[in-house]
């Protein structure tokens, strides 16, 4: 059930986005907040790099957790189906080669699109 919401949280790019856009706003308004209110009172350029540093830090995490690791497990998935089907191709192609049996595949205008060996013997093609 769990794989089945971020499925289908992740579909969209616009949800990516808007995703990714209220991550970052949050980790903004964290790390000024956290800043601002619970730490000391430190030098502005102090300030500005730790700022920076932990909003850079946020920035990655939030990237790769929203962006990149459900477009890596996309990919994978089509990787995946795109080895699936070439090896069902290749199955179906071994057996229509070396059935015993005549075959033939036509399209809706009754075009012979490929036949196997037994059925080219038996109709006297090619």
């Amino acid at each position: 059930m769990g794989r089945e919401i971020k499925s289908r949280l992740f579909l969209s790019p616009f949800r990516l986005l808007v995703i990714a856009a209220v991550s970052f706003l949050a980790s903004q308004v964290l790390v000024v907040h956290s800043f601002h209110r619970l730490l000391l009172p430190m030098p502005f350029l102090v300030e500005v790099v730790f700022d920076s540093f932990f909003l850079t830090i946020l920035s990655f995490l939030i990237l790769y957790i929203f962006l990149f690791r459900p477009m890596m497990l996309h990919i994978n998935e089509r990787k995946q189906a795109e080895e699936n089907a070439t090896q069902a191709y290749l199955e179906m192609d071994q057996i229509f080669r070396t059935a015993a049996d005549g075959m033939r595949v036509v399209d809706k205008d009754f075009n012979i699109l490929k036949a196997n060996e037994t059925f080219a013997r038996m109709s006297g093609f090619d």
